[in-house]
């Protein structure tokens, strides 16, 4: 392991900056339109709802069709003519689908609905940052979206349990939830603005 956690914070910090810095440059953009909390909220449901359909819808379809593969008995019809690399890693693949307990998918589903909590609360608090030019508040963004997703990294790495890490998730999510319906007094009601 040595240096392995080093090297993982290093990876998961160069994907991390160009995504959080993304959302940054984008809010001064929309000055032609009110920046209030539902916007931020807005904000953070599209960009946590694109990562859902990216990361687990479209990995679901697969899933999706092999299961169909394999319940109407055309899964092994497959394979056959597949090379032997390609047909043994597919029944690994079918050999999961059928091993695994419906729970298992269902913490995906819970872990991608936190995700959406922390993404509306991180977006919250980068709109606040550019809306009150309070730029210490997009640092924190940055900080504490490292200190979810470094976590995660390790977990894939097997540095830590899954199992422990979601429950960790699950609360964060919550303080994620409270923040965003208490974060709506930070935000001015704006006067005459269509909704």
């Amino acid at each position: 392991m040595g240096g392995s956690y080093g090297w993982h914070t290093y990876l998961h910090c160069t994907l991390l900056f160009p995504r959080l810095l993304a959302r940054f440059p984008g809010r001064p953009l929309h000055r032609f339109s009110p920046q209030t909390w539902k916007h931020g909220v807005a904000y953070g449901i599209g960009h946590g709802g694109i990562e859902a359909i990216l990361l687990v819808a479209l990995s679901f379809v697969n899933l999706i069709v092999y299961a169909i593969l394999i319940n109407t008995g055309n899964f092994d019809a497959m394979t056959a003519a597949l090379p032997k690399t390609t047909a043994d890693a597919l029944i690994a693949v079918k050999d999961s689908l059928v091993g695994d307990v419906w729970w298992t998918y269902a913490r995906g589903g819970i872990e991608r609905l936190c995700t959406m909590a922390i993404q509306i609360a991180l977006s919250i608090l980068v709109l606040y940052s550019v809306v009150q030019k309070k730029y210490l508040y997009f640092v924190l963004a940055i900080l504490l979206h490292a200190a979810i997703d470094i976590p995660a990294v390790f977990a894939q790495k097997g540095y830590i349990d899954t199992s422990l890490l979601e429950i960790v998730i699950v609360v964060i999510a919550l303080a994620a939830l409270c923040f965003i319906l208490r974060s709506r007094k930070l935000f001015p009601v704006p006067q005459n603005v269509p909704a």
